[in-house]
């Protein structure tokens, strides 16, 4: 018996979405969002000119509703003549977020890296650093950049590819900084990979505790027949820039494709998981390797996803770490194309930090028409209890492109990490005829709830081609029930009731509805009865000895439900308890009140009549003065003596 320790999570979006940032000039893309401590919203975004490819990237601060509390400022000083690539990034020791990108400096084959650091006011509180020197050679162009902070917050390490545009291969460099009376100085340089015929592609970094970083990225090498092998490599590094665990290669060399590998780390277990997409006689399918902090093999996984002859290429496959400690867990999820109908769908894959299945693969989306693309996915902070285990819920949102209006968008379902969805799929915009892309989510703390709240953004493209950066709240009621029953147990005959306080559940009571039954029927026995209004039971107790279970149901808005069952035990009457007091009571009390009553007027009403004697006697003797004492006397006492016969 008891409370069922499930918080169960029921996603309320706003009834309307907002421009944040653009106008009809620019085209607004690749948004970015990152909470800072305060609960301030750092957006970063990229922006062109439609007349003029000139390329920029700009940020501003919000409030976890999306209320603009920084207008809009440009985070480059440098425009770019094409796509600039960017890093946004959270910095924890001085509550601020920090923005990595590349420009040109002179002309499309010099380009630089650059960072800016910004505080929750968006004040640039470390100005614009130029991360490779200015002296390097005329012939080199970087790209791709990555960022990786310390736990601490102390230590950044920037990588990026170095192309050589004269000659034919290309170099991975790694450059670290440190944080020194508050400032961010540069610190040692590394040549991480530089091969003859090489060129690099997909860099990606993660941070591994103390341990350092891990870098992967895909080889395209040329042989000497002129044919490309693939190769995805690993390497990392500690926080002084040392080579700790050599290069690694990952999956065998192919001459055919690798690509889109993303990594995700678990600091519990202290272990890492790669995924890459690969294709081999023509299956195309998602393999995966998990390594611990120091670069050991942990796990070779050739075929995350089951299905393998009915799809013709897994898009940008994506894996993240949700949950902590021993509740964490790896969720998977890639864009899916069917050969036989070319359908785009979502299906994704769950690993325990452990590296171990949990479950089978499983289909995100249920509108299976249009091209279901760009997902994304967050904690929402919720943990529900199956077996013993404790399941971290998640939300995955991604962008619907379709013809029919109501099936294109962005959208979003919630999942348990078991694989289990916990909702529908549910429509986020409000725009009906114009387009939307690349949704990105950031979780927001809800003091009031104690619950996640989110906040989304999307590029929005409308029937004008003007390109807008749109964002809208998105808030969860998660329900928890503390309910404390102080009596389960009374006697045959007793009245009971019982209400259920305030405090019972974390959300307000029109957010709540709660019904109470007997666990083997839908309703409750009929002396008992339930106030849906006041949370209450009240009734009189029958003369029947029995135990009633009795379940209470907490439905949120989504119709998630929470039980709570407990026991009352109704007793035999004990004999000492038989003679019922308060009858007995009942009927003394008025009896002595009314005996009281009439012996006072008995009393009064004889010393009304003494008086009255006294006073005749004293009139009897002024009359008859002339008696004698003898005849006075005997007067008197016949007076007294008549009276007292009437009495």
């Amino acid at each position: 018996m008891g409370v069922d320790k499930s918080e169960k999570s029921c996603p309320l979006p706003d009834t309307t979405d907002f421009v944040i940032s653009g106008n009809n000039n620019i085209k607004t893309t690749s948004p970015s969002l990152q909470r800072f401590a305060s609960g301030k919203i750092s957006l970063v975004y990229a922006s062109s000119l439609k007349t003029n490819p000139v390329n920029q990237i700009f940020q501003s601060v919000l409030k976890s509703t999306g209320e603009v509390v920084v207008n809009t400022q440009a985070v480059n000083s440098l425009k770019s003549t094409h796509e600039v690539n960017y890093n946004h990034y959270l910095i924890p020791d001085q509550d601020s977020v920090g923005v990595t990108w590349q420009s040109e400096t002179n002309g499309p084959s010099s380009d630089r890296i650059f960072f800016k650091i910004y505080n929750d006011m968006g004040k640039n509180i470390t100005p614009e650093v130029t991360v490779n020197p200015s002296n390097y050679p005329s012939n080199r162009a970087e790209y791709n950049p990555t960022t990786v902070i310390s736990t601490d917050g102390k230590k950044m390490a920037i990588s990026w590819v170095e192309k050589n545009t004269t000659e034919n291969y290309d170099t991975i460099k790694l450059q670290y900084f440190k944080t020194q009376n508050g400032e961010r100085i540069m610190g040692s340089a590394v040549t991480v990979s530089q091969k003859e015929n090489c060129y690099f592609y997909y860099l990606k970094s993660i941070q591994l505790l103390d341990q350092g970083i891990a870098i992967v990225w895909i080889s395209k090498c040329n042989t000497k027949d002129n044919a490309d092998v693939d190769e995805l490599n690993l390497i990392i590094y500690d926080w002084d820039g040392k080579n700790v665990s050599g290069l690694i290669p990952i999956g065998a060399k192919q001459q055919i494709l690798h690509s889109q590998p993303d990594l995700a780390a678990n600091v519990h277990e202290k272990n890492f998981f790669v995924i890459w997409e690969t294709e081999n006689n023509n299956i195309i399918s998602i393999s995966g390797a998990a390594f611990n902090f120091k670069g050991s093999l942990i796990k070779s996984i050739e075929h995350v996803n089951e299905n393998l002859n009915n799809q013709i290429e897994n898009i940008f496959p994506i894996i993240k770490s949700i949950g902590k400690n021993e509740n964490a867990f790896y969720v998977i999820v890639w864009n899916y194309i069917t050969k036989s109908n070319m359908d785009h769908n979502l299906h994704g894959k769950i690993y325990n930090s452990k590296i171990q299945e949990i479950g089978s693969e499983f289909k995100v989306n249920q509108n299976i028409k249009g091209e279901q693309d760009q997902p994304t996915l967050v904690a929402t902070g919720a943990l529900v209890e199956k077996k013993n285990v404790l399941y971290p819920e998640f939300l995955i949102s991604w962008s619907s492109i379709e013809h029919d209006s109501n099936l294109k968008g962005i959208f979003s379902r919630v999942f348990l990490s078991d694989s289990t969805p916990l909702s529908d799929e549910f429509k986020i915009n409000t725009q009906i005829e114009e387009s939307q892309y690349s949704p990105v989510m950031v979780s927001t703390p809800n003091s009031k709830t104690g619950s996640n709240d989110f906040f989304i953004a999307w590029y929005n493209v409308d029937l004008a081609s003007n390109q807008e950066i749109f964002g809208k709240q998105l808030k969860f009621t998660k329900i928890k029930m503390n309910v404390i029953i102080e009596k389960q147990q009374i006697q045959e005959g007793d009245y009971w009731d019982f209400s259920l306080h305030d405090n019972t559940f974390n959300c307000e009571k029109q957010d709540i509805q709660v019904e109470a039954t007997l666990k083997d029927d839908n309703k409750l026995p009929e002396w008992l009865k339930w106030d849906q209004d006041l949370w209450r039971f009240a009734g009189t107790v029958p003369y029947n000895v029995a135990t009633y279970t009795i379940v209470l149901n907490a439905k949120d808005p989504c119709e998630n439900i929470l039980q709570y069952t407990f026991d009352l035990q109704v007793t035999k009457a004990s004999k000492k308890s038989s003679f019922h007091w308060s009858l007995f009571l009942g009927i003394l009390i008025p009896g002595l009140v009314i005996f009281a009553v009439t012996i006072a007027s008995v009393m009064y009403l004889r010393t009304k009549k003494i008086k009255t004697g006294y006073k005749e006697i004293i009139q009897n003797q002024a009359i008859s003065s002339n008696f004698s004492d003898t005849q006075s006397y005997s007067s008197s006492n016949q007076f007294f003596q008549i009276e007292d016969d009437k009495l």
